[in-house]
């Protein structure tokens, strides 16, 4: 019997034994299964720091610190926490760009400040916006602050010239719906959007139609695309049949590979016949009007309007005959008016022609748009003119760049090893194979794994967006490779201190400046002692070595902003990167205004710096006629020369009218240690009379010409 006994517990050992072993087995591999997920993070971790490394970036343990801007060459210093606070910054360009910490292949001047290579005006009253915004989170940490931003009231809006400069880049960097950029135009409401114009053109463009159409028009409404509903007579008919109020717009292709132009024209009455059969030929209307929005001809292209000439209202539309298959919208006979292909362009081709002329319509002889005559036609858009507005505006909202924060295993979430079941069903299995107590260990463990690997993937969203951002501020090449010691150039511009990048002032090869720095081997301005010297570049260098440019800094500033939208414009390709920037919008441009007192002398300036290749400024400027005053400027020869700082004190305004009683004096100059102040100081020395003695005409020849 003891025997048996015996038997009967050796039995049990050994099945206990072998449910040992197969549950020591499975555990074995259940535990195995999580070794390759934990390498393959390892290999994660070790391939994104090499990434950091390869795109110039280091991670902040927080939001705290100071970041030391130079915006321009006006110092900056914001807390990192206080704007990272604010609404919109966070899914934003700047907002990537401001949340990581960088290495030396950021641009840095001389006393380490990170450069940003944009207008301190614009980039500043970014930032005081986001500042005095709202938080966007109430903590009782952030309740101080958020106070102090409702104290402060609404940041000051920046000067009018500024206004398109500041819409360009507060879209490129993400920011269009938290800054507003034009608070001084009065725009249109455009129901259908436009490939005519690009969203940076839109706002100035849609206002200035809006203050020539009669009854101050509040929307737009598309009715026919070409582009989307055919470059035929039959869609075009068909699409604006029956409406009366109209505006066209016609993009017409360059043939030298630069801007397209921008043509059109109102009509109070329909362009073409109200039923099919009626009777065709010219049609009355006496506010009917021609209009040309852009041009990249003709130094400074300005927008203009042209009405019916008087007693010719009777022409001012013209209905095609029904048999005419290539007829398009017609102004007058051929004033302005558009001629279909019969049969389907070439690839790349519209086949259709726009003919202009002026014999209805009171279109200058010399004006570019009669020029576009036979030329190609890119696009047509017809809208319908409403008193109202039919949708909201809705801006290019930027694109998230910070990736939400999610939950480890929250309900019915999928299991990362078994994606066909649940966290709670794995839970469960394991309950029931191990029991309760290895269960838990096993799920604490991979509820580990599943953290880190989500704590993996955020930190590689969060270094794209921040490369993504460095790509498209500071260009391609660096993520690619460090850039070159003397990058940052530290100018004084009639005592102005002035940063930009060489890249900047080497957008046009072409340009006196690519020669003027091509002869510097060290940074500017400086000796190997660290000494101001006289070599390199050419020309002396400030107290502070800074090389000297002796010309007005408003004009100066302008012809930066042009070269740092043709800058990030050249940055678009087909390549990734490039892609990236594209749908950042940098490869939108604006036109920068100039006063029309200023033309004279800012198109001197760009003919010093621009020999031959003038276009490449005089392109992209607008000429500004409501500026109360003008500016002032010095001669424009030799500006990239020194001048002695006797000169400086009694140098004449650039633009001095023969017939403007001249006051003699020495004209006070803000130091170059002012900064913001400095500018300010300025500006206000501009508006007062001009107290500058002319400059012997023997001076000015001994001055050198070459730059």
């Amino acid at each position: 019997m003891l025997r048996r006994h015996f038997k009967q517990r050796d039995a049990f050992r050994e099945t206990a034994s072998a449910q040992i072993k197969q549950l020591n087995a499975a555990l074995d591999l259940a535990i195995s299964a999580m070794d390759e997920p934990w390498r393959d993070l390892e290999n994660g971790w070790e391939r994104h720091q090499q990434y950091l490394v390869d795109v110039g970036v280091r991670p902040t343990t927080g939001n705290e610190g100071v970041l030391r801007l130079n915006i321009g060459g006006v110092p900056a210093n914001v807390h990192r926490s206080l704007i990272a606070e604010a609404e919109g910054f966070k899914g934003s360009v700047l907002g990537a760009l401001f949340e990581q910490m960088w290495d030396e292949r950021v641009p840095r001047d001389m006393d380490g400040r990170i450069v940003l290579d944009e207008s301190p005006a614009c980039v500043k009253h970014i930032i005081h916006t986001l500042l005095r915004g709202g938080c966007t989170t109430r903590t009782k940490e952030t309740a101080s602050l958020c106070h102090f931003r409702s104290a402060a009231g609404p940041s000051a809006a920046v000067a009018a010239h500024e206004e398109p400069y500041l819409l360009y880049i507060s879209h490129v960097l993400g920011l269009s719906n938290v800054i507003p950029a034009c608070p001084n135009t009065k725009g249109m409401v455009v129901a259908g959007g436009t490939t005519t114009a690009n969203p940076l053109q839109l706002p100035q463009w849609s206002s200035l139609l809006r203050s020539w159409c009669p009854g101050d028009p509040a929307g737009l409404h598309l009715l026919y695309r070409a582009s989307r509903d055919g470059f035929s007579t039959g869609p075009f008919q068909q699409c604006v049949r029956g409406v009366c109020e109209t505006i066209t717009l016609i993009r017409v292709k360059s043939d030298d590979g630069r801007p397209d132009s921008v043509v059109g024209g109102f009509s109070d009455i329909e362009i073409v016949p109200q039923e099919v059969g009626m009777e065709t030929g010219n049609q009355r209307s006496s506010s009917a009007f021609l209009f040309l929005l852009d041009s990249p001809g003709g130094g400074f292209p300005t927008a203009k309007k042209w009405s019916i000439k008087e007693g010719e209202d009777s022409c001012a539309i013209h209905w095609p005959e029904t048999a005419d298959v290539c007829a398009g919208p017609a102004f007058g006979l051929e004033d302005m008016c558009v001629t279909f292909s019969e049969s389907e362009g070439q690839s790349g081709s519209s086949g259709c022609t726009l003919s202009t002329g002026g014999e209805f319509y009171d279109v200058d002889e010399d004006s570019p748009f009669v020029g576009l005559d036979g030329k190609e036609v890119a696009e047509i858009e017809i809208f319908r003119v409403d008193k109202t507005a039919r949708v909201e505006h809705q801006d290019v909202a930027p694109v998230a760049t910070t990736p939400p924060q999610s939950n480890i295993f929250p309900d019915k979430r999928k299991h990362f090893l078994h994606p066909d079941r649940s966290a709670d069903e794995i839970e469960a299995a394991y309950a029931l194979q191990f029991g309760s107590s290895l269960a838990e260990l096993l799920m604490e463990e991979q509820m580990a794994l599943a953290y880190a690997q989500t704590e993996l993937e955020e930190a590689k969203k969060r270094a794209a967006a921040t490369a993504r951002a460095l790509a498209i501020v500071y260009g391609p090449g660096v993520a690619s490779a460090r850039v070159e010691e003397n990058a940052v150039v530290e100018l004084s511009v009639r005592g102005m201190s002035v940063t930009t990048l060489r890249s900047t002032l080497e957008a046009c090869p072409d340009s006196a400046f690519s020669t003027w720095l091509g002869a510097a081997d060290r940074p500017v301005g400086c000796g190997d002692d660290g000494e101001a010297n006289d070599e390199g570049l050419g020309g002396r260098t400030s107290e502070d070595c800074r090389r000297k440019v002796d010309c007005d800094p408003s004009c100066f500033s302008k012809i930066l902003d042009v070269m740092r939208m043709r800058k990030r414009a050249a940055w678009v390709t087909d390549d990734q990167q490039g892609a990236l920037i594209r749908e950042a919008g940098g490869g939108h441009t604006v036109r920068i205004p100039v006063p029309e007192s200023d033309r004279a002398c800012f198109k001197n300036l760009v003919h010093t710096l621009f020999p031959e290749c003038e276009d490449f400024v005089m392109d992209m400027i607008e000429p500004w006629d409501n500026v109360p005053v003008a500016m002032t400027s010095a001669p424009c020869h030799s500006i990239l020369e020194p001048m002695s700082d006797k000169e400086a004190e009694t140098s004449p305004p650039e633009c001095a009218s023969s017939e403007e009683p001249q006051q003699t004096g020495p004209v006070r100059r803000p130091s170059r240690r002012t900064g913001n102040a400095g500018q300010l100081l300025m500006d206000r020395l501009q508006q007062l009379p001009r107290r500058a003695s002319l400059r012997s005409t023997a001076s000015a020849a001994t001055t050198s010409d070459s730059p």
